[in-house]
C-alpha cells in the first residue's frame, strides 16, 4: 500500500481531534514501514485518546494499544527516554503492574537525572503513594531543571501540607504568588493560604 495515505488519513483524523482513528492509521503505516517515527505517532495519539476516553472500556483498549506501540519504539530505540517515560507513566497509572511502571521512571532517571518528565511523574506517583517528602524532593528537581516551571511550587506546597509543614507550604504558595500572572490562580493560592493560617 501507498503509505503516504496513512498520513493524509490521520492527519486528517487528528484535524477532527480523533486521535483513536488518527492512532489507528499511524499503527497501520508502522505495520508496514516499521519505523520509530511511525511508531512514536501511534503511541502519542493513543496516549491522547486514552486520556479523552469516555468510558473504561475504550481508556482499557487505547491503554494496550499505546503500551504495544511505546514498546515497539523501544524495541528500534532503547535509548529513546521519552517513550520510556511515556510507558512508564502507562503502567503505573492504567494497569495492574503500577510496579513496571515506577521502575521504568526510575531507570530513565538513573540513567539522565536531569530528565524533567520522568522527575514529574515520579513525584505525582509518590503522592499518590503517600511518600510527601520525596514528593517535595522531585518536585524541586523539576524546579532545578526548568526554572519556569512555577507550577511546582503549588505541588510543593501541597506536599508540604500534607507533611503537616504549613510553614514550608506557605512559604511555596507565596513564591508562586510572586511569579505568577495568573489572576485567578493567584486569588484560589490566597484563600488556601488563609485556610492553612486559621487552622495553625
Amino acid at each position: 500500500p501507498d503509505l503516504a495515505i496513512y498520513d493524509s488519513l490521520a492527519l486528517a483524523w487528528d484535524a477532527a481531534q480523533n486521535p483513536g482513528i488518527a492512532a489507528w492509521y499511524f499503527e497501520e503505516k508502522a505495520g508496514d514501514s516499521n519505523q520509530e517515527t511511525d511508531w512514536l505517532k501511534a503511541a502519542y495519539r493513543y496516549f491522547d485518546a486514552f486520556k479523552a476516553a469516555r468510558d473504561s472500556s475504550e481508556a482499557g483498549f487505547f491503554v494496550e494499544k499505546a503500551i504495544a506501540s511505546y514498546s515497539k519504539v523501544l524495541e528500534l530505540n532503547p535509548k529513546n527516554q521519552n517513550a520510556k517515560v511515556d510507558l512508564g507513566v502507562l503502567y503505573a497509572e492504567s494497569t495492574a503492574e503500577p510496579m513496571k511502571g515506577i521502575l521504568l521512571l526510575r531507570e530513565v532517571v538513573t540513567e539522565n537525572p536531569d530528565h524533567e518528565n520522568a522527575n514529574l511523574n515520579l513525584g505525582f506517583l509518590s503522592m499518590k503513594s503517600g511518600q510527601y517528602d520525596k514528593a517535595a524532593e522531585r518536585f524541586k528537581k523539576v524546579l532545578e531543571i526548568n526554572p519556569a516551571r512555577i507550577d511546582m511550587h503549588i505541588y510543593m506546597g501541597e506536599a508540604y501540607v500534607r507533611l503537616g509543614n504549613k510553614d514550608k507550604a506557605i512559604e511555596n504558595f507565596e513564591i508562586f504568588k510572586n511569579l505568577s500572572n495568573d489572576q485567578a490562580m493567584i486569588k484560589d493560592v490566597d484563600a488556601y493560604i488563609e485556610s492553612l493560617k486559621n487552622t495553625k
